[in-house]
């Protein structure tokens, strides 16, 4: 199985508005009760015209569950019910607000204290390789990063056990040469990383 990096919507007004079905909660959440009550909120809001499947709607917690903004009564069952964290509530209420630097203060701590490898909720990777912290130490180093650079990193990583230094500077000597950074086939589809997007809409990214 190796690296998975939850592919579903990282919106940032989805994300609030599914962060607010358990924020408004206060406790433990059945999957049937969010699907109801994310589905009034996104019509409402105008982001969908009607009622999808209900998959779809289980499948916006995942970058939440993902940061530890959200978690599960039972992490093995992926019917279990969720509740929203401590870090979840502070999120939310940052957001409302648009106290932008509390955010990013919140994320830097959830990034230095949480693991992003085996056995993250949200998705089920099999590696060691925690790709927010890769992302974002990436960016420090070589200064920013293409989603198809970090792709290519990945694989590099993932697939030939390279060390993050080798990689970023394979990296640089490609761009130093004028050719854009592509990954593999196989590395592609870390190309489109949407726990990435979702902390440029938080603004920790730009």
């Amino acid at each position: 199985m190796g690296l998975v990096i939850p592919k579903c919507n990282a919106d940032s007004k989805t994300l609030d508005l599914t962060l607010k079905v358990y924020y408004e909660a206060k406790d433990w959440v059945e999957n049937s009760t969010l699907i109801d009550k994310l589905s009034s909120y996104l019509i409402d809001a105008g982001i969908e015209e009607q009622k999808k499947e209900p998959q779809s709607y289980t499948k916006k917690t995942q970058v939440l569950s993902y940061y530890g903004l959200i978690e599960w009564e039972d992490p093995n069952n992926n019917q279990s019910r969720r509740r929203i964290t401590e870090d979840g509530k502070r999120l939310y209420e940052y957001r409302k607000i648009n106290d932008v630097q509390s955010i990013k203060i919140l994320l830097l701590d959830i990034l230095g204290t949480r693991t992003f490898g085996r056995n993250v909720l949200g998705c089920d990777s099999d590696s060691d390789l925690e790709a927010p912290n890769i992302f974002l130490k990436s960016c420090m180093l070589i200064k920013d990063l293409t989603n198809k650079e970090f792709g290519y990193i990945l694989g590099k990583m993932e697939y030939k056990k390279m060390e993050l230094g080798d990689a970023l500077f394979d990296v640089v000597l490609q761009r130093q040469k004028g050719i854009t950074v592509q990954p593999d086939t196989a590395s592609a589809k870390w190309s489109d990383p949407k726990p990435i997007l979702a902390f440029v809409d938080w603004g920790s990214l730009k």
